[in-house]
């Protein structure tokens, strides 16, 4: 077996300026582990997974903030 074959179509992707808890929503609502961060030209610049967001609710309720 290869990625391609179980890779998600279309890519979700979330931008820099992306609030943390809607990063967040697209996570837990499409059962994602991580995804993919990228720039104005789309190139993938990184990668936020639930593991960084629990870190960064947990050290400055990284959520409030984010207009929900």
């Amino acid at each position: 077996m290869r990625a391609a074959e179980i890779m998600t179509r279309p890519v979700i992707t979330v931008q820099p300026n992306t609030p943390l808890r809607e990063a967040v929503h697209e996570l837990v609502d499409n059962g994602f582990a991580g995804l993919p961060v990228v720039d104005e030209d789309d190139r993938v610049i990184g990668v936020i997974t639930e593991r960084d967001a629990l870190a960064a609710s947990e050290r400055d309720d990284g959520m409030a903030g984010s207009g929900a």
